[in-house]
């Protein structure tokens, strides 16, 4: 409940469709994985709905390095006294009682991450045992201190909070030597392959299971590709299963509070498909329950008129267009935001977007109702997430929903 109050207060929620959670057994909750704030806003929707749920609740899969002490501050990269605070933790316990499971994650391992999974496999070997001499010297000058005193560490030694920057590297299989790197892939493989009946063992049992088949969040707003995780999940369960999708997107590029629209789409069987098959329909079910904002249509409009080669716009041509695409959407059955479909409304929303854009550096104001777009700042390539680029971000956003929605 502490989440549930503590999201409110920064940002205003809108949930949708609740009643599609029939809470059957044997569901995998899908959710498209947008930011870090999802699974503390997405959580006390699941978990509790009237006060607490009577009965069992879902199975949440987080990052396996949160588990670890000192997780949370070496995956935020913490610093001064927060950091040192936050390393001292240890939250596996409680996010154990919130019934969350490690999740171990092959392809955004960290260092912390492989270094306590090597000690549970080889117990406490001295990192000279682990790592290649030259990729040793590489980190002891990286860290300022002698190669022969880093060396001689044992791994246990490593998780302090002197060693955090190493903590915090991502992982990478050329630092090992070479006749430790087919043990290592072992581990992986091994781990990967006992955390897949986890899963199904859990649906077997009739729970609920609640994953993110994105696998991480997207840099650039963009869908990312689903993992086959959730197919090889389902076919070794066994069981008759069906998947919820909840979508969720932030309403960011405003002056006021960013607003949060959560979307229970309907239930769909997994049925006995082929792989592509099923994690196409889980995609698209995802996509189709997503809510579209102005952040996504003025970002289009925007970045169209940027490839056009326009250099200006103006607050009434984006009203005008606005109206007509919003309209269009509505009509063939896209959930919006029902801000873009009120006129009053519209023009204060419009105006919270066109505000943002000028701080953010994104439009210039030219006069009262026209503005100057910064080309340069929105078409940078090495700038894309949203603090850095937001008009990329949600363009991307939309773009990805944009082939399943019904044409317009």
């Amino acid at each position: 409940m502490v989440f549930q109050v503590g999201t409110r207060l920064f940002y205003s929620i809108e949930v949708r469709g609740e009643r599609n959670f029939t809470r059957s057994p044997s569901t995998i909750i899908v959710v498209n994985h947008r930011r870090d704030p999802d699974i503390p806003i997405l959580g006390p929707l699941v978990h509790f709905r009237r006060g607490f749920w009577p009965g069992k609740r879902p199975w949440f899969f987080t990052r396996e390095d949160y588990f670890y002490p000192g997780g949370l501050a070496v995956y935020f990269k913490l610093r001064g006294l927060l950091g040192r605070l936050a390393f001292a933790l240890n939250i596996g316990p409680a996010l154990m009682a919130l019934r969350a499971h490690p999740m171990h994650q092959l392809a955004d391992t960290k260092v912390n991450q492989m270094l306590w999974e090597l000690q549970h496999a080889w117990g406490n070997p001295r990192l000279e045992q682990l790592v290649r001499p030259e990729a040793l010297e590489r980190l002891a000058s990286w860290l300022g201190q002698p190669k022969e005193a880093l060396g001689s560490r044992s791994v246990r030694d490593l998780f302090s909070w002197r060693y955090r920057k190493l903590l915090e590297r991502k992982w990478d299989c050329g630092l090992i030597r070479e006749d430790m790197c087919r043990r290592v892939a072992e581990v992986q493989r091994g781990l990967a392959r006992k955390q897949i009946e986890t899963f199904a063992s859990l649906l077997r049992q009739g729970e609920t299971l609640f994953l993110a088949p994105e696998g991480n969040t997207s840099l650039d707003g963009s869908m990312l590709p689903f993992k086959s995780l959730i197919y090889r999940v389902v076919r070794q369960s066994g069981t008759a299963v069906r998947f919820l999708p909840i979508h969720i997107v932030y309403d960011s590029m405003t002056t006021g509070r960013t607003k949060v629209f959560v979307t229970f789409g309907p239930e769909v069987p997994a049925d006995n498909l082929p792989r592509t098959k099923m994690i196409e329909n889980v995609r698209q079910s995802l996509a189709r329950a997503g809510v579209i904002t102005m952040s996504q249509l003025g970002s289009l409009f925007v970045m169209e008129a940027v490839q056009r080669g326009q250099e200006t716009i103006t607050r009434d041509g984006l009203r005008e267009w606005l109206q007509g695409r919003a309209g269009e959407l509505s009509q063939n059955g896209a959930n919006l935001d029902p801000r873009l479909l009120a006129l009053p409304a519209l023009g204060k929303r419009l105006d919270a977007f066109l505000g943002f854009c000028t701080i953010k550096g994104h439009l210039s104001p030219l006069g009262p109702k026209s503005y100057r777009i910064n080309r340069l700042a929105i078409l940078d390539p090495g700038r894309k997430a949203f603090p850095e680029n937001p008009v990329n971000y949600c363009y991307k956003e939309f773009q990805s929903l944009r082939p399943y929605l019904s044409p317009a």
